[in-house]
């Protein structure tokens, strides 16, 4: 349905283009923006936007919709992360033999990790069976995920503690 179709902001977009690029090693894809190139394809520049999406029976929402619902654990880089869901929509795009693909992406605004002279001072740090941790209460840049990313939602307090040179969170 076009009708609901709305401009991806920049920022996402890049995001998404990033993402996508360094899915396929095959295919590349390029700025809707930028000129033509042999073995390319043009990415679309307008999305579905979603509140809330249920994948494999739980609910993920947009951190303006539900807060609870929005954080996540998720894939990045091989490693687990914690981060915010800040906006969720599904892009379609063309693939290598012309067809189309409709997919779900999140955007999402990682927790910053515990730099070196902090991490010393999480508790949790010694068990690493419990996947407790400490986070900086502050986000990275977004990122782009899809769905088979998400490993599960987390749930964050905030953590006091006047050694760290930061405010930080509890994140399990």
């Amino acid at each position: 349905d076009n009708k609901r179709l709305a401009p991806l902001p920049n920022d996402v977009y890049m995001a998404l283009l990033h993402r996508l690029n360094g899915d396929s090693p095959t295919l590349r894809y390029r700025s809707y923006a930028d000129p033509f190139e042999d073995h390319t394809r043009s990415l679309e520049p307008n999305a579905q936007f979603q509140k809330s999406v249920h994948y494999k029976g739980v609910v993920y929402a947009v951190a303006s919709q539900h807060v609870g619902n929005s954080f996540i654990f998720f894939h990045r880089c091989g490693s687990p992360r914690a981060g915010q869901i800040q906006e969720i929509f599904s892009h379609t795009r063309a693939t290598a033999d012309l067809s189309t693909v409709t997919e779900f992406y999140y955007v999402v605004k990682p927790l910053r990790e515990l730099g070196e002279v902090d991490i010393s001072l999480d508790p949790y740090h010694q068990y690493p069976l419990l996947d407790v941790r400490l986070c900086y209460d502050e986000f990275e840049p977004i990122v782009v995920i899809k769905s088979r990313d998400i490993i599960s939602h987390c749930a964050t307090c905030p953590y006091a503690d006047p050694l760290l040179t930061r405010n930080a969170r509890v994140v399990l």
